[in-house]
């Protein structure tokens, strides 16, 4: 007898746990949702019931074996046109203790850019609208954003000169961003090195919120983004990369 009114005991605490779990999550979406529109232009922001909301989830989405009916969404995707809008996403994920997961090409090979492998609430930050690139022919560099693509670089940079190039990898359609936080491999790799190498400078928003560059990240954390797995030490928004000089042909 005791030991059924222990089992009942025991059902009945872990019934009003998960109900209580589950109230508490909704009211961290919503607080969520209601810091992100307070901070960020509504057009920017994508819910699960906006109609755009599958078409920009799926937009980037290069393995279709790893999106499924099943596959676990975002509560929203936010898809910034500057720093404030990215630490203003961090600042509200951290408040309302929702994941931030963070795209700017896809390519990842588990997806875990845009989707969970467990049931949990968290936002996908698509940098497909942060995508610049600035060429310096005087001192031979490039400015990117994260998320470019690498057709994308390679063009600017062939446009703007025929005696410059950044080695990197194949695929036209791999972003920047997680393309040298993975190390930037690629053909050239034995004549000029990984594209990390190259790297001479970056943007960063830390779990902080706050935006630093190079020196204010210090080396550790600037040794750690180049090759260290993208958003692991915070969301690099942009590259300074040093283009490599071709040698004309004798």
């Amino acid at each position: 007898m005791a030991s059924s009114r222990s089992l009942a005991l025991v059902a009945l605490l872990y019934s009003l746990l998960s109900c209580y779990a589950f109230v508490a999550s909704l009211a961290s979406s919503d607080g969520f949702l209601q810091c992100l529109s307070a901070a960020i232009p509504k057009q920017l922001l994508y819910t699960q019931s906006s109609p755009s909301f599958t078409p920009v989830l799926v937009s980037s989405v290069r393995n279709p074996r790893l999106f499924t009916p099943t596959t676990v969404r975002p509560l929203v995707i936010i898809t910034p046109t500057s720093a404030s809008h990215v630490q203003s996403a961090v600042i509200c994920g951290r408040h309302h203790v929702v994941r931030i997961r963070v795209r700017s090409g896809g390519h990842d090979y588990e997806g875990l850019s845009y989707r969970s492998q467990r049931p949990e609430v968290f936002a996908v930050v698509d940098l497909n609208k942060m995508r610049s690139v600035r060429v310096n022919q005087r001192d031979s560099t490039a400015s990117i954003d994260s998320g470019a693509t690498l057709g994308e670089v390679y063009y600017a940079v062939s446009k703007a000169s025929n005696q410059l190039a950044f080695a990197a990898g194949l695929c036209p359609t791999i972003g920047v961003g997680g393309h040298l936080s993975g190390g930037g491999f690629g053909m050239l790799l034995r004549k000029y090195g990984a594209a990390i190498d190259s790297v001479l400078d970056a943007t960063l928003v830390d779990a902080e919120g706050r935006l630093l560059d190079k020196q204010a990240m210090g080396k550790d954390v600037f040794w750690a983004i180049r090759g260290g797995g993208g958003e692991s030490f915070g969301i690099v928004l942009s590259w300074k990369v040093k283009l490599s000089c071709l040698s004309r042909p004798k």
